[in-house]
């Protein structure tokens, strides 16, 4: 990319094991290297280059994270929000649900 992008937002529906996560991320940098694992354990790598990387040193604005398990008939949600991001982590989140 060659602009920041305001945000960005990411949905995984899962209709056979009942999962649902949706990922926002706010104030993304030019360059950045982003993977991530969904399921009922999510694990996310960033990686932003230090020159892209705000006055602070952070990666990005903020995130949130959120994964939600179908069970009796209702969404039962875990949510995660995240601001100060450091320039390289590694998010791993297990038993969310």
């Amino acid at each position: 990319m060659s602009n920041r992008l305001e945000w960005i937002h990411v949905l995984l529906i899962n209709r056979e094991a009942g999962l649902r996560t949706e990922i926002m991320i706010n104030d993304i940098p030019e360059s950045v290297e982003f993977q991530a694992s969904l399921g009922s354990a999510i694990s996310i790598d960033m990686t932003v280059p230090e020159q892209f990387r705000t006055s602070e040193g952070f990666a990005v604005g903020s995130m949130m994270i959120q994964q939600m398990q179908w069970m009796d008939n209702l969404w039962w949600p875990a949510t995660v929000f995240l601001t100060d991001i450091p320039g390289l982590n590694e998010l791993n989140y297990t038993n969310l649900i």
